[in-house]
């Protein structure tokens, strides 16, 4: 029988800092784990929950994934858990049993709950740019440490194998079970823009760049998300014109189509207003005989689009710039304008479109 000796606080406090040092804050992945020596670890946790679950009260919180790995039930009463170093029982637990084998969710929601057969709520929460989460046993000693890791929304981070590997980021995140969805090493900066977007008088080499050599840039010029699976194209389906009356005849479908390319070289910004209209030639109304298409080309911005991918790593933010290149530059407008991006099929009169029964 191991005979656990409680360490004077300094020494605690000198062990928590220690094992900062180590870690640090980190977003590239793999960070070996600190090996849980009580059987119970933190096996997953999420700093920016949006949609993955939402708590007893239905909201959306951080939470923090424990597992007991080890042949034993561990009453967790009396432990604590903390995102502070030198606050190990910020938060205590109740007398609440892990069994062998068994999840638990505390969700850290800053309300304060520690009441046992009842959801666990933290006095804290978890910052999604990084922080390390601490798990504490009864007698002072460091049970478990999270590193610091910066995140993005709904994005977990977690242990694989469970328990004992070292941590990965999981965009299937698994609260409550183990972690078996595909994992990352890494999540992507965005791309970098040469130009920021606005008004401008003259057209310009536009540059996407990327401090990793090993990134793929993709992008889009139709306002879709760019997507390493779109490079090919995506075609769909519309009508201009919808039957008033059961004596008018069925229109027929018409076709479009939005696409992302790879980046290879500078892209050219300029004043696209000659070019044919395409957006503005679709109807936005239930209509037969739609009224409303402009006659003449429509006074047109470039809209562009970039993403970062890599294998092994979890696909960067999307940038989107919005360019408008004319004579007068923005003196072409009195008026505020707003640039509205969105992938072009939402327009379409659908249940799921932008100006249709749910739209705008």
């Amino acid at each position: 029988m191991t005979k656990y000796v409680k360490p004077t606080a300094l020494a605690s406090l000198l062990f928590f800092f220690f094992i900062c040092a180590i870690y640090g804050s980190s977003s590239t992945m793999p960070i070996l784990s600190n090996r849980a020596i009580y059987g119970v670890c933190i096996n997953e946790l999420m700093g920016s929950n949006e949609t993955i679950i939402a708590d007893n009260d239905g909201d959306y919180e951080d939470w923090v994934e424990l597992w007991n790995h080890g042949e034993e039930a561990v009453s967790l009463e009396g432990w604590g858990l903390s995102d502070k170093a030198s606050e190990p029982f910020r938060w205590v637990f109740p007398a609440v049993v892990l069994q062998p084998d068994q999840f638990m969710l505390v969700w850290c929601s800053k309300k304060d709950r520690a009441v046992a057969g009842a959801p666990l709520h933290t006095n804290f929460g978890i910052s999604s740019s990084g922080e390390e989460i601490f798990l504490t046993h009864p007698s002072g000693t460091l049970a478990d440490l999270a590193p610091a890791i910066a995140s993005q929304a709904d994005i977990s981070v977690g242990r694989f194998p469970d328990g004992t590997g070292p941590w990965f980021f999981f965009d299937q995140p698994t609260p409550l079970a183990p972690n078996t969805s595909p994992y990352y090493t890494e999540i992507l900066a965005p791309p970098v823009f040469s130009m920021p977007g606005g008004f401008y008088s003259e057209g310009f080499d536009l540059l996407l760049t990327h401090p990793d050599p090993e990134v793929t840039v993709v992008y889009s010029l139709d306002g879709s998300e760019p997507d390493l699976g779109n490079l090919n194209g995506t075609v769909y389906q519309y009508k201009n014109s919808y039957r008033a009356s059961p004596s008018n005849p069925e229109a027929p479908m018409l076709e479009n189509s939005y696409q992302s390319h790879l980046y290879q070289a500078p892209l050219l910004i300029h004043d696209r207003s000659p070019e044919a209209d395409k957006m503005s030639q679709m109807s936005s109304t239930y209509d037969y005989i739609p009224a409303y298409f402009p006659s003449n080309p429509v006074t047109k911005g470039t809209v562009v689009r970039a993403k970062a991918f890599k294998p092994n790593a979890l696909a960067s933010e999307t940038i989107t710039n919005t360019y408008f290149v004319f004579a007068e530059g923005r003196g072409r407008y009195q008026l505020p304008v707003v640039s509205f991006s969105v992938q072009e099929d939402l327009f379409s009169l659908s249940e799921w479109n932008l100006y249709g029964w749910r739209g705008l």
